[in-house]
């Protein structure tokens, strides 16, 4: 579907509100905010009476869900949230234990596609080697996967490689030799598709 196909279907779009959610096709109540229901005439996705989706706005965000009616029943099946969520990675090194560190990192989910953004830093290295693994906010991969970055203080290049089903990433300079130092500022993002 076209943006002006979405556009045009938020304008003519039902809404309503109320205190319990969305309950079916008609957006008949609305939780803490607005619902709006695109119908099962013109979904964004043909797949029959049975789906819909809905459009809600709260007090601090914008939330695409989905809905299908399964015996009589609504259920909400999904939902694609626009707003990034910060979460703190676990970092570790592979071999040998690093004396000091600390990560942060931010997401984005839409469906089962994950935009990550992860920043770390190696205080005191201690002994650690080999690679620096850092955990993923959704976990796990469906697939095999990288995603690239940088090692600001002395400007390497580096790469994060993830496994199918493995919740954490290992970072490797670009030459796959050891990234870690004391001081080390390590930033790595991309995407990857979540098993879920």
């Amino acid at each position: 579907m076209s943006l002006r196909e979405l556009q045009r279907q938020v304008r003519t779009a039902k809404t309503t509100t109320g205190p319990e959610g969305p309950e079916g096709p008609e957006g008949e109540a609305g939780s803490s905010g607005s619902v709006i229901s695109f119908g099962t005439e013109d979904p964004i996705t043909p797949v029959g009476e049975d789906r819909d989706v809905y459009l809600q706005k709260d007090a601090d965000s914008v939330v695409l869900k989905t809905y299908q009616k399964s015996a009589g029943a609504w259920a909400e099946t999904g939902e694609i949230n626009p707003a990034w969520t910060d979460y703190t990675p676990t970092v570790t090194s592979v071999t040998g234990t690093l004396t000091s560190a600390s990560g942060v990192g931010r997401y984005l989910q839409l469906g089962r596609t994950i935009f990550v953004a992860i920043a770390l830093t190696i205080f005191i290295n201690g002994t650690g080697a080999t690679g620096i693994q850092a955990t993923l906010p959704v976990i796990f991969p469906y697939s095999p996967f990288s995603l690239a970055g940088a090692e600001v203080n002395v400007g390497k290049m580096l790469m994060a490689v993830g496994t199918s089903g493995v919740a954490s990433v290992t970072i490797y300079n670009y030459d796959l030799t050891y990234p870690g130092f004391d001081n080390a500022n390590l930033i790595v993002s991309g995407t990857y598709e979540a098993n879920i």
